[in-house]
């Protein structure tokens, strides 16, 4: 199980895009992402293929959080840009960002690198 952290290690965190991850972008600007993933065993001995590809759409707000994944930029960081560019309080961000991102965890887009003290 993952070890949790407090909310100032969460803010500092640094959110990294998945490798082998395809992007595109369709003609209403949504985002889509694509990746291939080994099913479990139990799948496949049921008849399923070895593999799968799994696909996303993010609409704009979330192809806004995913495109500042970039290892560099902090949860904190991209915070700061969404409450200003959509002129909402720092609280209703870091709530709507911190969940998102723990969304696209959860979903295998992102993982997310701490530091450790």
């Amino acid at each position: 199980m993952a070890e949790l952290i407090n909310r100032e290690a969460a803010l500092e965190a640094r959110p990294v895009r998945r490798e082998a991850l395809e992007t595109a972008r369709d003609a209403d600007g949504a985002l889509r992402l694509s990746f291939d993933f080994a099913r479990p065993r139990w799948q496949c001995r049921l008849g399923a293929p070895e593999k799968a590809r799994r696909t996303f759409v993010l609409d704009e707000l979330g192809a806004e959080v995913y495109e500042q994944c970039d290892g560099k930029n902090s949860a904190g960081q991209i915070t700061e840009r969404f409450a200003r560019k959509h002129k909402i309080s720092q609280g209703e961000a870091e709530h709507s960002v911190s969940e998102y991102l723990k969304t696209m965890i959860s979903k295998g887009i992102i993982l997310m690198e701490v530091d450790r003290e």
